[in-house]
């Protein structure tokens, strides 16, 4: 077995989604196909000995929409495009109520700006974007950034938050063949517990009562 090929089975990735998806590998490195703002394609590398994805010189970052990038529906905002290929396993053949509508879309990092993110998920007119992150510190950060510049854009942002120590591809692998029904129980449960109170509002109220 491959590397690249064990790396796609390992994080909960069916090797015909990636193929659909246009991830592609030769041997030493994955890629996965990108595009910007204006339409130019374009390709990230993730190297199967140092595990570094790097970005082509000269381009910023985008978000990653293995599916296609789709127009007023639900977003599964991932990390990484592991996390966001196994999300989109699920997804491409889900009929479960809450997902059969959703996009996965990725970040292709904690560090990408919110701001400039959150535009484009805004320019695609998303629904309400379900946000599951890494559960380390870079993770919940941008988690917050994100939350806060989709609500500048009058978009809603929903936390997902995973167990410690485990991404969502880990998840997903854990969960097996009841992954799909583990997604959607989440991703219900968050929507449901979420505070739909603007941040700044949020803020001012536990102002005025300290």
């Amino acid at each position: 077995m491959t590397a690249a090929r064990e790396y796609l089975l390992t994080h909960g990735i069916d090797l015909e989604v990636a193929k659909e998806c246009g991830v592609r590998s030769d041997g030493l490195n994955l890629y996965f196909p990108y595009e910007t703002a204006e339409g130019k394609k374009y390709e990230r590398a993730r190297n199967m000995v140092d595990g570094i994805c790097r970005q082509p010189a000269g381009l910023q970052l985008d978000l990653f929409w293995p599916l296609g990038k789709s127009t007023g529906t639900p977003i599964l905002l991932c990390e990484g495009e592991a996390d966001t290929l196994a999300a989109a396993t699920i997804l491409s053949r889900s009929t479960h109520p809450v997902l059969a509508s959703m996009c996965p879309v990725g970040l292709p990092g904690a560090s990408a700006p919110a701001g400039r993110m959150a535009r484009a998920l805004y320019d695609a007119k998303c629904g309400p974007v379900y946000i599951a992150l890494d559960p380390d510190e870079a993770g919940r950060k941008s988690t917050e950034r994100m939350v806060l510049a989709l609500e500048r854009l009058h978009r809603r942002g929903v936390p997902i938050e995973l167990p410690d120590g485990k991404d969502l591809a880990d998840c997903i692998v854990e969960h097996d063949d009841q992954a799909e029904n583990w997604l959607a129980s989440i991703i219900a449960d968050f929507d449901a517990q979420a505070d739909p109170t603007p941040i700044v509002l949020r803020s001012v109220r536990e102002r005025l009562a300290a």
